[in-house]
């Protein structure tokens, strides 16, 4: 869940742009939401100007696991025989009214 008080600035100055734009504090939806954008837009650039749903999906398939630079976060992976993407998480409770992690990135495979 992204925080203003994030010890990354990059996550702060996000979730201070995005309370400005929007009158509320970002969802971890609203930031998967942007995270996905840009695995969408590298993903894109791959592309060019040959896009078909085809060309996507190649493109995607042919990434290594995406994780954003500035971000973090769980690895997407996409291959041929899964286009699920995401197939790894982590556990997180709810401590002093935020959400905390409590174990390491663990796969479901």
């Amino acid at each position: 869940m992204p925080y203003e008080d994030d010890p990354n600035p990059v996550i702060a100055k996000w979730v201070e742009d995005y309370k400005n734009a929007y009158g509320l504090a970002p969802s971890s939806l609203a930031l998967a939401a942007y995270l996905d954008t840009w695995l969408l837009r590298d993903a894109l650039e791959i592309v060019g100007e040959n896009l078909t749903p085809e060309t996507l999906a190649k493109a995607l398939e042919d990434m290594p696991p995406y994780v954003h630079p500035d971000f973090g976060g769980v690895p997407v992976d996409f291959d041929a025989a899964n286009h699920l993407g995401a197939n790894r998480i982590f556990l997180a409770r709810a401590e002093n009214g935020r959400w905390v992690t409590f174990t390491d990135v663990m796969s479901m495979e």
